[in-house]
């Protein structure tokens, strides 16, 4: 098991090192998927759930980091932009919007 830790800490450094991913840590890891669930919370059915997630796909926005520009999904974005946010890490302004709009509402 300690071996296995060691690979999937190695793999997350250079991710985070090569600007690919965001997180730094598993516990960032964890954030991300996190914040795909606190992202369509309200939502009760899965037709409201198909529709909310063809309008947040198209929130992408560029440079929040590599793996968010590969797949150009706002989704993708939010998730990624949270966790640079939480570490103190810049985004575009776009992405901070759409951040406090989508996931920080849930703070309140």
């Amino acid at each position: 098991l300690v071996g296995s830790e060691m690979c999937i800490r190695d793999s997350i450094k250079a991710g985070y090192e090569y600007k690919y991913f965001a997180e730094k840590r598993i516990e960032d890891y964890i954030e991300h998927e996190i914040v795909h669930i606190l992202t369509g919370q309200d939502i009760e059915s899965v037709e409201d759930f198909n529709a909310f997630f063809e309008d947040v796909k198209d929130l992408y926005v560029p440079g929040v980091s590599g793996y968010s520009d590969e797949v150009q999904n706002g989704f993708e974005t939010l998730a990624e932009a949270y966790v640079k946010i939480k570490n103190g890490e810049d985004v575009p302004e776009k992405a901070k919007e759409y951040v406090d709009r989508y996931i920080e509402r849930w703070k309140r």
